[in-house]
């Protein structure tokens, strides 16, 4: 508690120097899966080549921490957290302090639920540390201030869009570093596994279903896509001869993975197929034609190892 009020009064000794805010967050994995419990699906999105940001490692855990709990307290019936790395695209409105500031100076650090979200009114007073929600006993209400005067120390900003049951997205803009390191850059490890056939990814969060359209569009797939069971069957239940791979999380609304591969498997049966998911337990699927188990992957995965997952299950057989 003590450090979180320093954190908010901006007063504390700060280690500021260039932080890989894809290694803090990959590096906070197991902690973040035990906060949240086993209701919770946590799903993970690095971004690639991504520099490195102004900031303080423990702090930044901090924030990425208190934004956890929060999300917690607002699933207690379980759901789904989202934390996502990636440049700032040019299109997206930043709410910039200083006059010249672009995209480019910063990296977005997204953090999502799917709780019961916050009225206008609440959100309005979310960043006052004076304000909670949280009923006597359930801890301080500290969470959003101390992620806001955290960032602002940083030369940051912060970005809150929530509706009642649609869920909270906090948007963490962290600038970057001016001080990158040049033995640290990327080196071309050669040409990633490509293909061209068909592939139709169903994946209900909207930015891991953007990421996956993104990087498997990139290594020349043909990719359709749907945000949930009901929609894939609705648009391509009459195409599925023509899906080569059905890429689809296990767990979303409507409908989930094994249910929707029992359907096109009644009109497909040698349809391929490879489950996502970010619960660790649920690592026993569904099953092919011969009867072997369906793959899966565990999220967060990397770029390359979903390229390599996709290229491996294509050539079988």
């Amino acid at each position: 508690m003590t450090r979180q009020l320093l954190a908010l009064g901006r007063r504390q000794m700060l280690e500021i120097q260039p932080v890989d805010i894809n290694h803090v967050v990959s590096g906070m994995d197991r902690l973040l899966r035990h906060t949240l419990g086993e209701d919770i699906e946590l799903v993970t999105v690095l971004g690639e080549r991504l520099p490195r940001v102004t900031g303080d490692a423990g702090y930044l855990e901090q924030v990425i921490l208190n934004l956890a709990v929060n999300a917690r307290d607002a699933m207690r019936k379980g759901g789904k957290l989202s934390i996502v790395t990636s440049r700032v695209p040019e299109q997206r409105e930043v709410h910039l302090r200083h006059a010249g500031e672009k995209p480019d100076d910063f990296v977005l650090l997204s953090v999502r639920d799917t709780g019961h979200g916050m009225t206008p009114e609440v959100q309005r007073q979310a960043m006052d540390p004076f304000f909670t929600t949280k009923e006597k006993g359930e801890g301080s209400g500290l969470g959003l201030a101390v992620v806001y005067g955290i960032v602002k120390q940083f030369g940051g900003h912060v970005e809150l869009e929530s509706a009642p049951e649609t869920g909270t997205e906090v948007r963490v803009f962290l600038r970057v570093s001016a001080e990158q390191n040049p033995l640290e850059a990327v080196t071309d490890a050669g040409p990633s596994p490509h293909g061209t056939e068909t592939v139709l990814v169903v994946e209900d969060e909207e930015l891991v279903r953007m990421f996956i359209v993104r990087i498997l569009s990139g290594a020349g797939y043909r990719v359709w896509e749907a945000a949930n069971g009901v929609e894939a069957l609705e648009r391509y239940e009459s195409r599925i001869h023509s899906v080569d791979l059905l890429f689809t999380d296990m767990v979303m609304p409507q409908m989930g993975g094994r249910d929707l591969v029992r359907r096109f498997r009644g009109t497909r049966p040698e349809l391929k197929v490879l489950y996502t998911t970010g619960f660790a337990h649920e690592a026993v699927s569904g099953t092919d034609r011969a009867g072997a188990p369906d793959p899966i992957l565990l999220k967060p995965s990397t770029q390359e190892t979903v390229l390599q997952k996709v290229r491996e299950i294509l050539d079988h057989r």
